[in-house]
């Protein structure tokens, strides 16, 4: 652990191999906190871009049953967000610190899993960022600093389905999600 508070793992597919993992890092001596780290398969042509990089191998199990859907991205979602649930339930199950999520800017899939687990809240209420009144009659004042006057407008809500179009001119060729030339 060489002085570190705590470690996130490179993606995984089967909690198993996370689980080993930690059992190997207890057994030569390291004990602090082992994040792992979940990416829902989102698409085929990405999960084959991802592999490719990170030199992982995917289960056989896991490229059998996504084999017959390979091109339909709403299915390998699906498919992507029900097996993360349930790794993630495994990992939670068996005391794991706490989960770290690798969304590659489609938080989509990694909001439902949340969901799902029941780590997701519509209602989080965080209080204000200034010093909250004594005066009774301004306790449930909601004024907010001119600047936050556009929230619904942030960044995180004016992208949030931009994963869903096609790429631009401005996107990079080399994305799984461009395909083939084929395509064409």
């Amino acid at each position: 652990d060489a002085g570190a508070d705590f470690i996130i793992t490179q993606l995984f597919f089967k909690a198993e191999t996370f689980l080993k993992y930690i059992k190997d890092c207890r057994k030569i001596g390291i004990n602090v906190p082992i994040i792992p780290g979940i990416l829902p398969i989102q698409a085929y042509q990405s999960l084959r871009h991802i592999v490719k990089l990170s030199k992982l191998e995917v289960p056989p199990e896991i490229l059998n049953a996504i084999q017959p859907f390979k091109d339909n991205d709403e299915a390998i979602r699906k498919y992507g967000i029900d097996q993360s649930v349930e790794m993630c339930k495994t990992l939670l199950n068996a005391g794991v610190y706490g989960l770290h999520f690798y969304t590659l800017n489609r938080e989509v899939a990694v909001k439902e899993v949340l969901k799902r687990l029941g780590l997701w809240s519509e209602n989080v209420h965080r209080p204000l960022p200034w010093k909250q009144s004594a005066n009774h009659t301004r306790c449930d004042e909601e004024v907010r600093p001119i600047f936050w006057r556009c929230r619904p407008n942030s960044y995180v809500y004016r992208t949030s389905e931009w994963d869903e179009f096609p790429n631009g001119r401005w996107g990079d060729s080399r994305a799984a999600t461009f395909n083939d030339l084929k395509y064409y």
